[in-house]
């Protein structure tokens, strides 16, 4: 195991981390920093999920990654919401194959090995209005939309052009 993998493994509770808790981890030199990373990326101990956030590969794992919390730390601010919250508060029978967020940020779309993940954006106002914070067995929290705001985010984020009553040809 990569002296990287074994620190991660030791000190992220979580099994993701970022590049600034690399940099504490290994105060040096930021090359070998560079060096330590780029080689737990070609032994499979280590994925890239994007620019300054990885995870520790599933076998390395001290338990199953929560992506409800990963998304948030993917981009942000954000909550989970939309298709992904209603699916959690069992409103749709639908599988949901993205995991969709709601945030303050440009609308944006990643495909990383871990999954699909999409965030749209909503008004700043409510933004936080009707949002719960969850924690999972294993302690790691999430924001997740509750099913009436995630419902509100669907509509606002999905909008018709609609003129009155009757359904839009």
């Amino acid at each position: 195991m990569n002296k990287l993998t074994e620190k991660i493994f030791e000190n992220a509770p979580y099994g993701y981390f970022t590049s600034q808790e690399t940099a504490i981890l290994f105060p040096d030199s930021e090359d070998r920093r560079y060096g330590l990373v780029k080689r737990a990326i070609a032994g499979g101990q280590i994925i890239h999920i994007r620019r300054g956030l990885y995870c520790l590969a599933p076998k390395y794992q001290k338990k199953k990654l929560n992506l409800y919390a990963l998304a948030e730390h993917l981009y942000g601010p954000s909550y989970v919401s939309l298709e992904s919250a209603l699916s959690w508060h069992g409103w749709i029978p639908e599988a949901v194959y993205t995991l969709t967020s709601a945030s303050l940020g440009k609308s944006k779309e990643f495909k990383t090995p871990l999954g699909a993940f999409s965030y749209n954006r909503v008004p700043q106002k409510v933004f936080y209005a009707g949002v719960e914070r969850l924690t999972d067995e294993a302690g790691d929290a999430f924001l997740m939309a509750q099913p009436i705001k995630a419902l509100a985010d669907y509509v606002y984020v999905h909008k018709k052009d609609w003129t009155g009553l009757a359904p839009a040809a």
